[in-house]
């Protein structure tokens, strides 16, 4: 058990697939459902392409890792805001699948129990790395909400807004995947 924490990091882009699979099967998809849908979408790609200008590709691998602590954009004001962008995508696409009620409680306790559990050993791995660096960061910034005045020590951004779409295509296309077969069920049901 000491080391789930470690197993859900490396296997956090396939954890949903259960849950997705389930949710299907109970899925009742509908236009309007997926209009209501886009703002957190869209809103949470955005969040997650922003703090991939910050992090870059390092935040893609499947062993906790930092080159660097990133203090700047979106992790000025929260440290894990590729995760609440992974909340806000997810909760769209739940939105627009239209499942039972139940589902939605369900979805929010696996998603933070997963996120909470990664976080930690994150959170131990970045203290280990850069010390009080990182302990007084981790005072003045929120774990999963922002907090409204930003982080005085930024680091700098990395990246071009259009260069992030090269480590981010596979989220995107999955995304993508997951709309398109969400109006396919729409039209065969």
């Amino acid at each position: 058990m000491k080391d789930f924490g470690k197993f859900l990091f490396k296997h956090r882009d396939k954890t949903g697939i259960p849950f997705f699979l389930i949710l299907i099967f109970f899925s009742k998809p509908e236009i309007k459902t997926f209009f209501i849908s886009i703002p957190f979408v869209i809103s949470g790609e955005l969040l997650r392409i922003f703090s991939l200008m910050y992090t870059g590709e390092a935040t893609r691998a499947k062993e906790i890792k930092a080159p660097f602590l990133a203090t700047g954009g979106p992790y000025a004001y929260v440290r894990n805001p590729i995760y609440l962008g992974n909340f806000l995508i997810a909760f769209g696409i739940l939105i627009f699948y239209n499942p039972p009620f139940i589902f939605y409680p369900l979805f929010l306790l696996l998603f933070f129990l997963q996120y909470y559990l990664i976080v930690l050993e994150e959170e131990k791995f970045l203290e280990k790395e850069f010390g009080d660096e990182y302990r007084e960061y981790k005072r003045n910034t929120g774990r999963f909400f922002p907090k409204w005045s930003a982080y005085k020590k930024k680091t700098e951004r990395i990246y071009k807004f259009f260069e992030v779409f090269k480590f981010e295509k596979s989220t995107i296309l999955l995304i993508s995947a997951l709309v398109i077969f969400g109006f396919i069920l729409i039209f065969v049901r």
